[in-house]
């Protein structure tokens, strides 16, 4: 248990080069929250994709020019799967994730052709809850959302970082050089 905990804090810290210390204290607790289903949609996109190479081609709707790969029941999209939607052609949205009766329900990950991408808790076909939300020009949004009329997430609490807020990987910074401790006696 405690391998696997410390497995999941590591992926976390990997996963981020956003500093927890950075978010103001009275959010920190929604920030840590939000990456935490972040992790858990994660690896039900991860299930997803194992599932989908299972069942591939399970579902097609072509007026809507929408696939579907993964489990079923009743011919709708029901566990772990993988929908695509083209628009000419071209792939224009993806989830990986849960389903529930045909609607994205738990946790799961979305892209758009926009480059938008949300991890995290959906609900009633919805990204509703706690994840994160990136944006193509590097912003990270850490927190929560709920659906708005446009259909797109609307931020209800969290954090949202700017690209010029990302921690310069370690052999860019400058670092003084220890002192050199005594050899052993």
């Amino acid at each position: 248990s405690l391998e696997q905990t410390l497995e999941r804090l590591t992926a976390l810290s990997e996963a981020t080069a956003y500093a927890i210390a950075s978010v103001p204290a009275d959010l920190r607790a929604c920030v840590v929250d939000a990456r935490e289903h972040a992790w858990r949609a994660r690896l039900a996109a991860a299930r997803a994709a194992t599932l989908a190479e299972q069942h591939p081609d399970a579902l097609a709707w072509p007026k809507a020019k929408a696939t579907y790969s993964g489990e079923t029941r009743n011919r709708l999209p029901h566990g772990y799967g993988v929908a695509v939607f083209h628009y000419g052609g071209k792939e224009i949205a993806r989830y990986a994730g849960a389903f529930e009766d045909g609607r994205r329900s738990g946790h799961g990950v979305a892209t758009s052709d926009g480059g938008h991408v949300w991890t995290g808790q959906w609900s009633g076909d919805e990204a509703c809850g706690l994840g994160l939300l990136e944006a193509p020009d590097g912003s990270r949004f850490e927190g929560e959302v709920a659906a708005a009329e446009s259909g797109s997430p609307q931020q209800v609490r969290g954090w949202t970082w700017s690209s010029a807020d990302v921690v310069k990987p370690a052999q860019q910074l400058r670092r003084t050089p220890a002192t050199a401790l005594p050899p052993p006696q």
